[in-house]
């Protein structure tokens, strides 16, 4: 069983505003308040310790300061991959059916949630959160980081301008 308490506790350390999530991918909470203030260490535990099976959830938003693009299929993350300047690198979990990359969310506009962007693509923006490593997922499936594309190894990187429009 991963440790999701570890990794809510550690999401929470770094800013992030992190959110107990139910098998179904809905909160286990009213989650309102958490886009706009993050929950203490104290109810990030007590929140695992009433359910221990629960996914995390990161809010995005300017709270993480998150702009995460959920690209569901492989080929949805090759069109992705195609946009993107040469050289580019940020954080990057595969998720049971694509990738998350997770994005610096821009101070300077507001950027909500958006499904079909492309293809098989999302945006997760002020409003909105997306599953966490190393959540698992009701059928088993697991979400992780890409070999050094976690936040402990890269930073999440600005929106590239051609991307962000």
């Amino acid at each position: 069983m991963p440790n999701c308490l570890q990794a809510a506790l550690d999401y929470a350390r770094r800013g992030f505003s992190v959110i107990p999530i139910r098998p179904d991918k809905k909160p286990f909470i009213a989650w309102a308040e958490y886009q706009d203030r993050r929950a203490t260490a104290e109810e990030i535990r007590a929140w695992w310790v009433k359910w221990p099976g629960a996914m995390v959830g990161i809010v995005t938003g300017p709270i993480s300061g998150l702009l995460v693009i959920d690209a569901d299929s492989e080929t949805a993350y090759q069109r992705i991959q195609e946009l993107l300047p040469d050289f580019f690198v940020t954080c990057i979990a595969k998720t049971p059916r694509g990738y998350h990359l997770y994005l610096i969310y821009p101070r300077d506009r507001t950027i909500g949630n958006a499904a079909g962007v492309m293809p098989g693509v999302d945006i997760r923006g002020n409003g909105g959160y997306i599953i966490g490593p190393p959540s698992v997922n009701a059928e088993g499936k697991a979400y992780a980081w890409l070999d050094g594309l976690s936040p402990n190894d890269v930073a999440p990187a600005p929106v590239p301008n051609n991307i962000d429009k």
